[in-house]
């Protein structure tokens, strides 16, 4: 049960879960669905990437692909004006 809490509590307040203002039945559905699908999405990638035994963090997940991202595009900007 509470593995469940916890998937509604980071979908919630991390991936807007709630911030879908449609009325449609359809339109709701496909904004739930998705906002499940990528925190399954996230969960599976982490502990496939992960080496130690660590619970899941939608947070430190969240930091850790926008540091990795910001570094390789620093790194692409660095070697574009190096050449």
């Amino acid at each position: 049960r509470f593995q469940i809490e916890f998937l509604f509590r980071d979908a919630k307040q991390h991936l807007g879960l709630e911030v879908c203002m449609s009325k449609d039945q359809q339109a709701l559905t496909f904004h739930f669905n998705t906002c499940i699908t990528a925190l399954n999405f996230a969960k599976v990638d982490d502990k496939m990437n992960r080496t130690e035994r660590t619970s899941f963090s939608i947070i430190n997940y969240k930091l850790s692909y926008t540091m990795k991202s910001d570094l390789n595009y620093l790194y692409s900007s660095l070697i574009l004006n190096l050449q």
